[in-house]
């Protein structure tokens, strides 16, 4: 089934341009500065050139350390429209009657949606088959949710540290018992799809989107055949 709901209706060209023309203009931009402090340079000597460049390195530093903070807003967003499309999906199956319970109006997390999928009935049989999701599932509920949250709550620091004092009297760093959560983003790290840990920050590069994207697509598609399967959507009456 093409579905009218979020990302289903999404190819795999779809989103690698999405992401490549949002990174694309952030070095554009960049370059498009480089090019001016150039241009006004050209009539300066060479001691007002070198400074006048070292006054200008600064600001296109900031405009390329947007490019993390963009990729983190754009995983964040990826991941809200993933559930977004969850939610709606169970409410295509409460309108198909394969489930007597509304969908919870307010927040819809990746785990409600599995709860609600798995209790779809035909007859007196369970019907949904959660395994028909394939790996891209797990990968998203072990992985990627950690990291979204990480992200949201926790603005990307996944190392922490507490202030002590020793015996002297002075301060010192000890590490903190290490968090569960912090340790399932490390281990999804360590899968080498865009994500990297610098001095205890998450760094996110485009092509982590581009991959979560396209993972919560074919979990998207393969929810779609599966409801497909067990309760096809009504064909359209011929109209005479």
């Amino acid at each position: 089934m093409e579905s009218i709901y979020g990302l289903s209706g999404l190819s795999g060209d779809d989103i690698r341009n999405f992401v490549s023309t949002v990174n694309r203009l952030l070095k554009q931009a960049d370059a498009d500065f480089s090019r001016r402090i150039q241009k006004r340079a050209e009539p300066m000597d060479e001691e007002d050139q070198e400074e006048f460049f070292n006054a200008s390195a600064d600001e296109s530093m900031r405009l390329m350390a947007c490019v993390p903070f963009v990729n983190r807003a754009l995983l964040i967003t990826a991941y809200t429209y993933f559930e977004d499309t969850l939610k709606q999906i169970c409410k295509e199956v409460y309108i198909r009657g394969l489930s007597t319970q509304p969908v919870n109006p307010k927040g819809f997390h990746i785990s409600e949606a599995r709860i609600y999928l798995k209790s779809l009935t035909v007859g007196n049989d369970e019907a949904f088959n959660i395994d028909a999701l394939g790996p891209g599932w797990s990968e998203i509920n072990d992985g990627w949710r950690y990291v979204r949250n990480n992200l949201v709550h926790d603005n990307a620091e996944v190392e922490s540290s507490m202030i002590v004092i020793n015996e002297s009297g002075s301060h010192e760093e000890s590490p903190v018992e290490e968090a569960a959560d912090a340790k399932k983003i490390r281990e999804f790290v360590e899968d080498g799809l865009g994500l990297y840990l610098v001095g205890g920050e998450l760094v996110v590069e485009a092509k982590a989107v581009e991959k979560f994207l396209l993972t919560a697509k074919d979990v998207i598609d393969n929810i779609w055949r599966e409801l497909d399967r067990i309760a096809p959507p009504p064909v359209p009456a011929r109209i005479r």
